[in-house]
């Protein structure tokens, strides 16, 4: 008679885990390694409709005029994504790490330079900075949207 190895619950979950148990959507911890969850249709789908409310709030700003809304309406227009990157990364639930690391990276960069304006003068005499900066955080998004396309395509 053969003896049967009953394996532990614990070691099926965490093979399961190693081999990601046909799961698509990437983790990265703060090391950058790659892991893998399988998000549930509901948190999919929550997750979907912050990532389409964020890329509405992008292209906002991605086609603002800068001169004609001056430094309110910047500020206005950077806090909005600044919000709504935060509701994506919770909804993301430890998912695209790097990709939201660096989208919100290049949004600090911009409200800095933001902060340091004062009025149309400043914004005339940043342009160039704040287009490019605006520039950067379209490829920030643009990265993330393709990243999270397999999730939501």
């Amino acid at each position: 008679m053969t003896e049967r190895k009953v394996w532990p619950a614990a070691v099926v979950l965490s093979m399961c885990a190693a081999v990601a148990c046909g799961s698509t959507t990437p983790t990265f911890p703060a090391d950058g390694t790659a892991t893998h969850v399988t998000p549930s249709p509901s948190s999919t789908a929550v997750f979907c409709a912050s990532m389409r409310q964020l890329g509405s709030d992008v292209h906002a700003l991605l086609t603002l005029d800068v001169v004609a809304v001056g430094v309110g309406g910047l500020k206005t227009a950077v806090q909005r994504v600044s919000a709504q990157l935060g509701v994506v990364a919770r909804d993301a639930s430890g998912a695209f790490g790097p990709q939201l690391r660096t989208l919100r990276a290049e949004l600090d960069d911009l409200g800095d330079t933001i902060a340091g304006l004062t009025d149309a003068a400043g914004v005339r005499t940043a342009l160039s900075e704040l287009r490019s900066q605006i520039a950067a955080v379209g490829s920030g998004w643009d990265a993330l949207k393709r990243q999270a396309a397999d999730v939501c395509p």
